[in-house]
């Protein structure tokens, strides 16, 4: 039996109409999506928990880091800061703060130090991949048509690669060359048959982090 014109017309429309809802626009307000800097940041930490930093607790260092992705550089070094206060290391900075025995004193004198930790970031990025079983969105005649998905798989991957080298601050000498940490993240976004959805992803929840933590560095 064959179908009327109409009816073709009809069934055209449907699928279209069908499809347009899964059709999706990035849009951000900043230089990384909020997915791109989450999976950025757990890269960061993930790199630095591989790192043992245990041989270094109590002493007081000086902070370099260097990257190839310069947008990244001032927020890694920060994030460093904090992580090397956590392992019970002092960043000492221009004008740095810390209590003692006797109360709070202020280092201006950066001879003070005990150690220069030398960062490299070379490694620093978010990629994204897609797999797609059907048509993309294409224009024909002046008219937008949305994609027909079959299947598609999204894959957002983060990775960060952090390499640490120890000085003697008073000889400049190379006195550690820590492993490189390795760290990333995963976020997959799939979609069958137009409209079901689901993803997978080990990005850690915030709620999992959670907490106070109590540090205790020598004086």
């Amino acid at each position: 039996m064959k179908m009327s014109l109409k009816k073709i017309v009809l069934l055209v429309i449907v699928v279209l109409a069908a499809t347009w809802g899964c059709s999706s626009v990035r849009m951000t307000t900043t230089d990384r999506s909020i997915l791109e800097q989450q999976l950025l940041v757990q890269g960061i930490a993930r790199a630095l928990d591989g790192i043992d930093l245990t041989q270094f607790y109590g002493k007081r260092v000086s902070l370099e880091v260097t990257g190839l992705s310069e947008h990244e550089v001032a927020f890694t070094k920060d994030y460093l800061h904090v992580h090397l206060g956590k392992n019970g290391i002092q960043v000492i900075t221009d004008k740095n703060f810390y209590m003692d025995e006797n109360g709070i004193q202020v280092i201006t004198d950066k001879e003070d130090i005990d150690l220069k930790i030398k960062v490299l970031a070379p490694v620093l990025a978010v990629d994204q991949s897609e797999t797609l079983l059907g048509t993309p969105q294409f224009t024909f005649l002046g008219i937008p048509i949305p994609a027909i998905v079959l299947y598609r798989k999204v894959s957002n991957k983060s990775r960060a690669e952090i390499e640490m080298y120890v000085y003697d601050a008073k000889t400049d000498n190379m006195t550690a060359a820590l492993p490189r940490g390795i760290g990333g993240a995963t976020f997959d976004s799939f979609t069958v048959i137009f409209i079901i959805s689901w993803t997978s992803t080990d990005l850690e929840d915030s709620e999992e982090r959670r907490g106070i933590r109590m540090i205790h560095t020598q004086g």
